[in-house]
């Protein structure tokens, strides 16, 4: 079992496959992650990008991120940078990934409209969000409900759009699917594509293969018991009405 803050093996395979799929059709030659920690998305997305940039605030991460690279010949650079204030400018990338990352945000539609601005207008943002309600939440929550919960922060059975949970590495946050999808549109984005993901996480599930688990986010796609969704959206196009004058 994966210890805190780590991916499981069969999460990390399945992860890499989604991302195959929603990148066949996408728009490389300009990529970005947010994000980027080890670089286990980073280099396969940049072996796949004209020109590459990965982004984290963890100033060790970085280095040993970059000596990787530099030792594996993977041309793609590195920046110490934050999610809500990119230092980039309008339309740079055309592909951008969020993964895994979200749930730490309070204000995600701040972060999302940060992304909207130094996207093309055809690209493509692939991210993941961990939602609610799912088996793990509904423990939490009925964890509070009976006062067995050993921390203040937990999900709670309101219906808010964005609700804080105790994490073991850090303080996060859940979004329902419908909620996650609400905060894209108001950033400005149109979810193109959505896939149900994580059920190695969950009793029972823990077993299977990585092809099996891919055959089972295609059967449970929008199923609401999904630890995690990925969305493929892609910034909304604007409509501008010419009025011809009578």
């Amino acid at each position: 079992m994966s210890g805190p803050g780590e991916v499981s093996p069969s999460a990390n395979v399945l992860e890499q496959r989604l991302l195959e799929s929603l990148l066949t059709r996408g728009d490389l030659s300009r990529t970005l992650e947010i994000g980027s920690g080890d670089g286990r998305l980073l280099i396969p997305l940049a072996l796949r990008s004209s020109h590459s940039v990965g982004i984290d605030v963890d100033c060790e991460r970085i280095r040993s991120l970059r000596a990787r690279l530099v030792s594996q010949g993977i041309p793609a650079e590195l920046i110490r940078a934050d999610g809500r204030r990119l230092p980039f400018s309008n339309g740079s990338f055309t592909t951008v990934l969020l993964v895994r990352l979200l749930h730490r945000f309070p204000e995600p539609v701040g972060v999302l409209r940060e992304i909207r601005r130094i996207m093309t207008e055809r690209g493509t943002l692939l991210l993941s969000a961990v939602t609610r309600p799912s088996l793990r939440t509904l423990s939490w929550d009925f964890s509070a409900s009976i006062g067995t919960s050993r921390t203040t922060d937990h999900v709670s059975f309101s219906r808010a759009e964005v609700a804080v949970v105790n994490s073991r590495t850090a303080p996060g946050y859940v979004m329902t699917r419908a909620g996650t999808v609400r905060a894209l549109g108001s950033a400005g984005f149109e979810v193109v594509r959505t896939i149900a993901s994580g059920w190695d996480l969950l009793p029972g599930f823990r077993s299977l293969s990585p092809p099996a688990l891919l055959r089972l986010d295609s059967a449970l796609s929008h199923a609401p018991l999904a630890p995690t969704y990925f969305f493929a959206a892609c910034p909304r196009q604007q409509i501008s009405r010419v009025v011809r004058s009578a």
